[in-house]
């Protein structure tokens, strides 16, 4: 579940490798495979132009503690986000939790710079979003889509990105330049996450097949937790347990499958049983 939980956070940051997207046979998940190669190839461009070099300066510069902090506080703000559709699916428990997770946070976790809701209070990191909702309201199938910029999606979760780009705060932030700012950051957060799954990815056979099936295989595990899930007391319990149910491993960390938190003592790695997979655009969402 690791080596996917890393690998779907890859793919929804657009986190391409310098490989090739060679042309395979359709998949029926995947019928606008030759359209979705192309856009891979310039996500793949993308990334190592800009996002991937990035990424690995700021993790060359940046203190652990201090990378870790930063993460912290873009997954409280999207939590925003969970919260919104926590009550688009009626779940009042878990947007109660959620709610309660962000005022702790914000306040006595230094603008969520700490995760004291989870370390003190026993409320656990929880991610939802509006490709999520559809699914639990019985979207189940979806065919494969590769978004530019933002990554793999299916047509159901990418049609939801406007819905959390909606409910995710940085959107609203003034002058537009700075939500700019603020989005690009967001991203290249997200980006620092996997940078240790790059050769995985790189030593596949065919890294636009490898990386669809995770994301397919994983956001579909993602997606059966939450539906499965009863109340907030059953999720908290598991999490608790160290039992960590897909829906709790969001995409984040990205949009999706399991991620993990990053290790505070090694830049760039994943290490903690909970995660955050968020929909993030330069100017927000993932």
């Amino acid at each position: 579940m690791q080596r996917f939980s890393k690998v779907f956070g890859l793919l929804a940051f657009t986190v391409g490798l310098a490989t090739s997207c060679t042309k395979q046979p359709l998949s029926p998940t995947d019928p606008y495979e030759s359209a979705n190669r192309k856009t891979c190839g310039f996500n793949m461009v993308a990334d190592n132009l800009f996002f991937k070099p990035i990424a690995k300066a700021y993790v060359a510069i940046t203190p652990n503690f201090l990378q870790a902090g930063i993460h912290n506080m873009f997954k409280n703000i999207f939590t925003t986000t969970t919260v919104a559709n926590d009550l688009f699916q009626g779940r009042i428990d878990f947007a109660a939790a959620d709610t309660t997770r962000i005022i702790l946070n914000s306040t006595l976790g230094i603008l969520g710079f700490f995760d004291v809701a989870a370390k003190h209070f026993k409320l656990p990191y929880h991610y939802e979003d509006f490709g999520m909702t559809l699914a639990y309201w019985g979207a189940t199938n979806s065919k494969y889509l590769m978004v530019p910029i933002f990554g793999p999606r299916t047509f159901r979760d990418a049609f939801g990105i406007p819905f959390d780009i909606a409910t995710n705060p940085l959107a609203y932030i003034t002058p537009f330049w700075m939500a700019v700012a603020a989005g690009a950051a967001a991203m290249v957060d997200t980006r620092a996450q996997y940078l240790a799954a790059d050769a995985m990815v790189a030593q596949s056979f065919d890294p636009y097949t490898f990386l669809r099936d995770a994301y397919l295989q994983n956001r579909a595990q993602m997606i059966a937790a939450n539906n499965s899930m009863k109340s907030y007391r059953e999720f908290q319990a598991q999490q608790l347990q160290g039992f960590a149910p897909a829906l709790s491993m969001s995409n984040a960390d990205d949009t999706g499958l399991a991620t993990r938190e990053p290790d505070a003592s090694t830049p760039g790695q994943s290490s903690a049983t909970t995660g955050s997979y968020h929909p993030v655009v330069a100017a927000p969402a993932q």
